[in-house]
């Protein structure tokens, strides 16, 4: 019965496939995010490379961890004080975003506010490091627009409170449980 790969060692294969389909002889370093798969593909490659000779130091240095990775997990864990505050505006945002027509009624309401700024509203990326603080950024922008839009849509204001009594509701039950 052959032995089954594990994903790691499939993802070690691949890569090693690529480095030879690329003709790279000599390896120093691969980055990668900190998967725990990662770190099985990476050992995996230490082995094959020493193996051949083809890693430098021996493979010392080969597991090289990316640094825009463990950036965004600081940062993510760095907001979770404000996350009550983040999640209302990425909500607001979202509100806005989610119809044309809304997203013309606050545009007419920044006009009217007479708020000078080409920036778009855009939703955060839990990938991207610095997208929470562009979503805040040009959100805070527009503070003065969603003001206005709040009182000529009913809707907006209960799907915000409807959203966070929400979130208070499982973040009670989550810690009901802990």
């Amino acid at each position: 019965m052959p032995k089954k790969t594990s994903r790691g060692e499939s993802i070690g294969q691949a890569i090693e496939k690529c480095l030879r389909d690329w003709g790279i002889e000599r390896v120093f370093t691969i980055t990668v995010d900190n998967a725990s798969t990662n770190s099985v593909a990476i050992e995996y490659l230490r082995k094959k490379l020493n193996h051949r000779n083809a890693s430098v130091a021996n493979g010392k240095f080969i597991h090289m961890r990316c640094i825009a990775h463990i950036l965004n997990l600081i940062v993510q864990y760095g907001i979770k004080d404000a996350s009550v505050s983040v999640d209302r505006v990425r909500s607001a945002v979202r509100y806005i975003r989610a119809s044309p027509s809304r997203l013309t009624k606050f545009n007419q309401r920044v006009k009217k506010e007479m708020i000078d700024s080409k920036a778009q509203l855009c939703l955060d990326v839990p990938t991207r490091w610095n997208s929470t603080y562009m979503m805040l950024k040009v959100a805070e922008k527009y503070e003065r627009a969603f003001e206005s839009y709040v009182r000529d849509d009913h809707n907006f204001f209960l799907t915000l409170l409807l959203e966070m009594e929400f979130l208070h509701l499982m973040i009670g039950i989550l810690f009901e449980e802990l």
